[in-house]
């Protein structure tokens, strides 16, 4: 029993949906709510639904719904709806401007046939909600209203394009309206998009502007799945991407940087956003062979990449676009220091680096510096065994490699080793290797050690205080050898290795309180270097603050520091030594986004400690005591309130009370 057209008299519509047999129908409706007679004019899910309604015992002669949702209900439906009434509401909004002044109501219902949305005018929406309680919040399923459009729609899955006579409720029946179910990228209802109007005449024109809407509702869903999907591979490739620890790094056609992963990013010292876009040779020390055309994708160039410590990642792989491609992007996957080796020797796990730090990048001219420095000169003439002693970030490992760089070894290995690191249980596998079968799960063609690694360059002993005493026997004779035999095997393995050993511990106190083999010392110690702490060369910080301005500041060339910034950090002890203060200005770099590097960039705990040595006279309260540090705070920041209040963690407010109570003022400070 399909609607038809009739003439309709509604504005801008020629042409309007009505029943066919309505009178027919009525009468059926009657005899069935009256007396239980079968309809036989009735089409089956209509006839279904007025069962239906029947059992739920809906008031035949109502059709004001009295299932209204409470204010927490709805506000959850609505959020659990969000994707729904965000793509719905855009198509809805553009057919009600289509068709003012019709009297048509657009409707949005959930799967369960909640109202969601509703547009009309609000004439028309008041009448309904007055008569109907049709309203947003109402439920306007079967077990509210009976018989609708919305409720057949949901319950069969189909469109309804006109329903009046047929609805279960008498006072509903004055009134018609259409129903087409919504259906998510999976199939299912998501909720109903509808018209309802207070005549029996539907326009045809909006049901057709109705349909269209779904098509583009559901194609909308479908796109959002899509690009969901998308994502999700993006996600995924981004995590596999960033989870490389190769030095992966893409560079367009320009020569310019598009993007690197996060071992490029940890290893280099910078960051893919700020320097994406800049030409890679003025970014990083990159082998400018790789920049020429190059489309044997099956060849591996010879090439390298250089980080700010001079260690050299050589080149594994490169992809280049297709031949005819749109894409322009070429991608550089570097080994981790050396991981990849060539000629089909066996590839080995630990840094090995052919190019290191210099004297020349050893920055300081204090006369101790210069004098242990020049002492290292000395010792990389020679083949001699070197111990290096000192606090933690003097800068140890810079003066072996500088002193491996500046020898006759320096076309051979440097290999850096710290003893503190490797598991107790693996340090012995790790420094001779295995033979193949030596324990379960070893590589089934065994793996050089350490001193296999280094043969015919340096090998650097990071941390030879924490070398556990069981092993330091092995490592002697090693070392007075001159060969090694791995785990599990039989065969001896010539070694020419130079053995340069450091340490932040007094190794002699070690000895004597035999953490530590003696004749391992003293083999170890044939040229001792002792480096001096950054609070034992304070004339270098100034240096050392514009060289790491210069090293870390890629983004401009033109930072000024404020003068209390310089006086704190000349004044601090730096118990972390350089590579505290290298932290610290790159630290400062980074908040210092206008180019002025303030008091407020440094960290709490310098800050407090510059507040805690200005030589304040002793005090014999805690009043006298909070004046002083308040005065010297203004002084600090030159009388600046803002600056001041934030370095000694107190509101402006609470500041000026303290100022007012100790009668200070910022001129007198």
């Amino acid at each position: 029993m399909l609607p038809e057209t009739v003439e309709s008299s509604c504005p801008d519509s020629s042409m309007a949906l009505i029943e066919p047999d309505a009178k027919l129908i009525v009468q059926e409706w009657n005899a069935f709510v009256r007396s239980g007679h079968r309809p036989t004019h009735v089409d089956r899910p209509v006839l279904h639904s007025w069962q239906r309604s029947r059992d739920f015992g809906v008031d035949p002669f109502g059709g004001r719904s009295e299932l209204i949702l409470s204010r927490q209900e709805l506000e959850d439906r609505l959020e659990r709806s969000r994707l729904l009434i965000d793509v719905a509401r855009s198509y809805m909004h553009k057919i009600f401007d289509a068709v003012r002044d019709q009297h048509h109501l657009i409707y949005l219902t959930d799967e369960y046939g909640n109202i969601l949305d509703l547009f009309g005018e609000q004439a028309d929406k008041l009448a309904f909600e007055r008569h109907y309680n049709f309203r947003i919040g109402a439920s306007w399923n079967e077990q509210a209203v009976g018989t609708t459009a919305v409720s057949v729609a949901l319950h069969e899955d189909i469109t309804i394009p006109y329903m009046s006579s047929a609805k279960y409720c008498y006072d509903l029946k004055v009134t018609s309206c259409a129903a087409i179910p919504l259906h998510g990228e999976d199939g299912d209802v998501m909720g109903i998009l509808g018209i309802a109007t207070a005549s029996r005449h539907l326009s045809t024109q909006i049901f057709w502007m109705l349909v269209s809407a779904q098509m583009g509702i559901e194609n909308r869903f479908r796109l959002q799945r899509y690009e969901a999907d998308i994502r999700v591979v993006s996600q995924q490739f981004q995590a596999l991407y960033n989870a490389v620890s190769d030095v992966v790094i893409c560079v367009d056609d320009d020569g310019r940087i598009c993007r690197m992963n996060s071992a490029a990013e940890e290893l280099l010292n910078l960051k893919s956003e700020r320097v994406s876009g800049q030409q890679v040779a003025d970014v990083l020390d990159f082998s400018p062979l790789l920049l020429q055309p190059h489309h044997q994708s099956d060849a591996v160039r010879e090439g390298f990449l250089r980080d700010s410590r001079k260690r050299i990642y050589p080149l594994r792989h490169e992809i280049a676009p297709s031949p005819g491609s749109a894409e322009r992007e070429h991608i550089y996957i570097f080994g981790n220091q050396g991981a990849a080796v060539r000629g089909g020797r066996e590839q080995l796990t630990p840094p090995i680096v052919r190019s290191c730090y210099q004297f020349k990048d050893l920055i300081g001219a204090a006369p101790c510096f210069v004098e242990v420095k020049e002492q290292a000169g000395v010792a990389a003439g020679c083949d001699a065994n070197v111990l290096i002693s000192g606090a933690s970030g003097t800068g140890k490992e810079m003066f072996a490699q500088a002193i491996h760089a500046a020898g006759k070894r320096v076309r051979g290995p440097f290999v850096a080793v710290n003893c503190g690191a490797i598991p107790k249980e693996l340090i012995e596998s790790e420094f001779f290797g295995y033979a193949s079968g030596a324990f379960t799960g070893a590589d089934r063609k065994g793996r050089a050690g350490r001193f296999e690694q280094a043969d015919g360059g340096t090998l650097f002993l990071d941390e030879i205080g924490e070398m556990p005493r069981e092993l330091q026997v092995s490592l002697l004779r090693v070392i007075q050898d001159r060969q090694v035999s791995r785990i599990g095997g039989t065969r001896m393995i010539p070694v020419d290795v130079r053995v340069i050993a450091a340490t932040n511990k007094q190794m002699q106190d070690e000895v004597r309180m035999r953490n530590f083999r003696s004749d391992l010392f003293w083999r170890l110690n044939v040229i001792d270097l002792q480096l001096p702490t950054l609070a034992e060369r304070r004339d270098d910080i100034p240096l050392l603050i514009d060289f790491f301005i210069r090293k870390h500041g890629l983004q401009r060339d033109d930072y000024r520091m404020e003068g209390a910034v310089r006086k704190t950090l000349l004044a601090y002890s730096w118990p972390g030594n350089v590579r505290e203060l290298e932290n610290t200005i790159e630290r400062v770099l980074v908040f210092a986004r206008t180019g002025t590097i303030t008091m407020e960039s440094l960290p709490l705990h310098i800050r407090s400690a510059s507040l805690g040595d200005m030589g304040a006279p002793a005090v014999h309260s805690l009043e006298q005591g909070e004046m002083h540090q308040i005065m010297q705070a203004l002084q600090a920041h030159e009388g600046n309130i803002s600056r001041t209040a934030r370095t000694l963690g107190i509101a402006r407010n609470t500041l000026y009370k303290k100022m007012k109570r100790h009668g200070i003022n910022c001129s007198e400070s």
